[in-house]
């Protein structure tokens, strides 16, 4: 098209910074026809355990003034369940947090809703405590929790406290 050694003109400049401004227009197209799939919310990662730092971080004061407990619409999706259901044991260690420990089971049976629904009830069914299973030897108190779902599934969910670690919440 040029000559070696030719300098560009005018009507060059322009086309290529309309072929420039084009690219730029198509990537954006491309963009919002097919977006990309990266990492979801994050829901589908909440499979057998909810831990928390420290129960102190998980204070249940976070109020977003919407209710959680949005209705699946049949289509798998998860809804988020509300905290208040979860029954909170008496027998808490100190370091521990109702609201924490309320929080823990409630982000473990939002991970259950897609398959069950949104739970109706929980009740504390029993607890125990684990003599020198923790880290440092000391002992872990645990919690077995029945969560009553609308289908009539009843299922067993776990919760045991580890100092400096927090609540671990699953079914075993």
């Amino acid at each position: 098209m040029y000559d070696k050694g030719k300098k560009l003109d005018s009507k060059g400049i322009i086309l290529a910074c309309v072929g420039i401004i084009a690219v730029c227009i198509a990537i954006n197209i491309a963009f919002a026809v097919f977006p990309p799939m990266g990492r979801s919310d994050g829901a589908s990662s909440e499979e057998s355990s909810i831990g928390t730092d420290s129960a102190s971080e998980v204070s249940g004061d976070e109020s977003d003034d919407g209710r959680e407990t949005d209705v699946a619409d049949g289509q798998g999706e998860t809804a988020q369940v509300d905290p208040s259901i979860v029954s909170v044991p008496d027998n808490l260690p100190e370091e521990a947090t109702q609201a924490g420990f309320q929080d823990a089971v409630a982000a473990y049976l939002t991970s259950l809703t897609s398959e069950y629904g949104v739970p109706e009830k929980t009740l504390i069914e029993s607890s125990d405590v684990n003599a020198g299973m923790g880290p440092d030897g000391s002992d872990i108190p645990y919690w077995v929790i029945r969560a009553y779902f609308p289908n009539e599934t009843e299922i067993p969910v776990t919760v045991d406290f580890t100092k400096g670690e927090g609540f671990n919440v699953g079914t075993y």
